[in-house]
């Protein structure tokens, strides 16, 4: 037991050496951009954007006062990016919707920086794909009611013409 002990330590700390020596994981620089942002330490928050995207932020000057709690989930990876599933809870009276999105992160020079643009982008994903739904689902309703009137438009309308055929042939027999 002490041998695997004597082997497993010198390993643990190793790796723990590393770990720490590589910066903050995609989450935790998740929290701090979050937590910059939610202190209006708008620079703060820029140094843990990504350099092209760092300047896209700016304070809501409405909004400013408003507390909000952030959480976040396990993060993931999704091609080159890493995914940090994150939920911004208004504490604000009264209090906004609960917004739920995606922190986009990449490595920058060997950091963890948030893609701004694709992160606010993340928010709008589930509310385009239910309206796009809302839209497809009004759309087939509307077609299956056009079907219908021009379905009872043309029996009146072959109704009409055996009523004028009818007429016309009761009327040339007749002279």
């Amino acid at each position: 037991m002490r041998n695997t002990i004597r082997h497993v330590l010198p390993v643990g700390l190793a790796l723990g050496l590393v770990a720490c020596s590589m910066g903050d994981g995609p989450v935790r620089v998740a929290e701090k951009f979050w937590g910059a942002l939610e202190d209006g330490d708008l620079e703060k928050a820029r140094y843990y954007a990504t350099e092209e995207t760092a300047n896209s932020l700016t304070m809501n000057e409405e909004g400013e006062d408003e507390e909000a709690d952030v959480e976040f989930g396990v993060a993931t990876v999704e091609g080159e990016y890493t995914v940090v599933p994150t939920t911004i809870i208004s504490k604000g009276d009264p209090p906004e919707p609960t917004i739920e999105l995606e922190t986009l992160l990449v490595r920058e020079d060997g950091k963890w920086k948030v893609d701004v643009a694709r992160t606010m982008l993340s928010m709008f994903d589930d509310e385009m794909g239910e309206l796009m739904e809302g839209m497809t689902d009004a759309m087939g309703d509307a077609m299956q009611n056009l079907g219908k009137a021009m379905t009872e438009e043309m029996e009146k309308l072959g109704k009409k013409m055996e009523e004028e055929l009818k007429n016309t042939n009761s009327n040339s027999s007749n002279p």
